[in-house]
């Protein structure tokens, strides 16, 4: 009661009441929010002698810079925050984030779509299928893929993807129907791919630029868009809301190393984040 009662409060305090590894990955929250990072490292680091998810434990330690930043974010925790916000998902951002990023990569894409052209399509992260709305109409087989079975299953009500995968991205791209299978036959081929806001839950991505390499068809288009790093920065950082955040210099280097030819990148606001603009990249580049 006492915790929760900090927790109502927006505050967190030096006592905890019960190692446990929730309570404690709560608390370690609260002061990680309030740039205690001492506290909440310690915090943390007593959560894993508790047996909590070392992955999620080393990514809570690298966002408040007491662990080298991983490649990716956890599959547990991205699965289980989208599971726990797919009810609500689509009127939370519209309503109250100003989410704009599906119209954002539509627009991009345009200049590079012949008038009346169908293409097979693969939306990646699709969520709750706001990203495949502005897709339909030039698609001739609409793809989406999402870790969050719930995501999915608001997606499958929309009734515009012609199939529809529970399961991680790269995965899917390599042919396998789990983490621990062999790799099957590559899905696609695909004339274009789209990531709307996903990448932002994945740092290093050059192994999803490999996948995709390997189901874009010769000539085929991926949109995406990350949020922005400075160019004399790393390649990409873990930014204050625990997401991923890319230097254009990296965008352009991924494309150069996996034989993609840039055609647009821009700057534009993808949503808002506590009142305040999220500013990001969209890109459109074409396979080699």
């Amino acid at each position: 009661d006492e915790l929760q009662a900090h927790v109502a409060a927006g505050r967190a305090d030096a006592r905890v009441p019960i190692d446990w590894p929730g309570t404690l990955m709560q608390q370690g929250n609260l002061f990680a929010h309030e740039k205690r990072h001492a506290d909440a490292a310690s915090l943390y680091e007593r959560a894993r002698r508790h047996s909590a998810d070392p992955s999620v434990i080393d990514f809570r330690l690298a966002s408040v810079g007491r662990h080298q930043v991983p490649d990716t974010t956890p599959r547990s925790l991205v699965r289980s925050l989208f599971d726990s916000y797919a009810d609500r998902f689509d009127s939370h951002l519209r309503n109250h984030l100003a989410y704009r990023a599906p119209e954002v990569v539509a627009q991009a894409l345009e200049p590079f779509r012949m008038v009346g052209e169908q293409l097979a399509t693969l939306d990646l992260g699709c969520g709750t299928g706001l990203s495949g709305v502005p897709l339909r109409a030039g698609a001739s087989r609409l793809v989406g893929v999402d870790l969050s079975g719930k995501m999915v299953a608001q997606a499958r009500e929309r009734g515009i993807y012609d199939e529809l995968h529970v399961g991680e991205l790269l995965d899917y791209l390599e042919g396998r129907a789990g983490a621990n299978a062999e790799p099957g036959p590559l899905p696609g081929p695909f004339g274009m791919a789209t990531a709307t806001d996903v990448l932002n839950y994945i740092g290093n991505l050059a192994p999803l630029h490999a996948a995709l390499t390997r189901v874009l068809a010769p000539g085929g288009l991926f949109a995406f868009t990350v949020e922005q790093a400075p160019d004399d920065g790393p390649p990409f950082v873990l930014n204050d809301f625990l997401r991923y955040s890319h230097s254009a210099a990296y965008v352009r280097a991924l494309a150069a190393d996996h034989g993609f030819g840039i055609l647009s990148l821009g700057e534009a606001v993808l949503r808002k984040e506590r009142d305040e603009d999220v500013r990001g990249l969209v890109v459109v580049v074409r396979r080699g």
